[in-house]
């Protein structure tokens, strides 16, 4: 018997195979589309629920705690304004100290920004004298590089012979 039964496999074609379950997108879209419908309209009750129970914590707050958290927030505005005005004040004088230094207004604005609250004027004095020292240097290498002074006599023969009659004849007055 299990002869027979292979040949049966062995002769059914691939036409007959058995068709595998079909899935119906169509239906899983639907239902996933509902489910999130529930899950929005849970959030917007949870969510009209808190501002509910927020307008109903307001309404019972009395008059000096309502008073209380006004200051607060006015407390907190005005701190957070004043660390504003501070933190600008310092990255101004910061720029003017690199400003006087030698460095350009917009080097020295960046530089200004990363710089941190507390830096002694002897930085900015260094960075002077630094600066100072580096310009007498440079100076002190050109001086070295420029070539000696000339006599005055041109370098080439025809001009050499040249200049002698100049000198002749202003030393006759026949050239101003």
């Amino acid at each position: 018997m299990e002869e027979n039964k292979a040949t049966v496999d062995a002769t059914t074609t691939s036409a007959e195979v058995p068709k595998t379950e079909e899935i119906d997108y169509k239906a899983l879209y639907e239902q996933e589309k509902a489910e999130r419908e529930k899950v929005k309209l849970a959030f917007d009750k949870s969510s009209s629920e808190t501002a509910e129970y927020k307008r109903k914590l307001a309404d019972h707050l009395t008059a000096e705690e309502k008073a209380k958290m006004e200051r607060e927030q006015a407390d907190k505005e005005l701190r957070e304004e004043l660390e504003q005005l501070r933190n600008e004040k310092r990255v101004s004088s910061y720029v003017a100290k690199l400003v006087s230094t030698g460095i350009s207004a917009d080097v020295a604005n960046s530089m200004a920004q990363t710089l941190p609250d507390g830096i002694p004027d002897q930085f900015f004095d260094g960075i002077k004298k630094f600066i100072a020292d580096l310009t007498a240097q440079i100076k002190a290498d050109l001086l070295k590089e420029q070539p000696k002074l000339s006599s005055g006599m041109p370098l080439a023969s025809a001009d050499a012979e040249k200049a002698k009659d100049d000198k002749l004849r202003k030393a006759f007055g026949f050239k101003n």
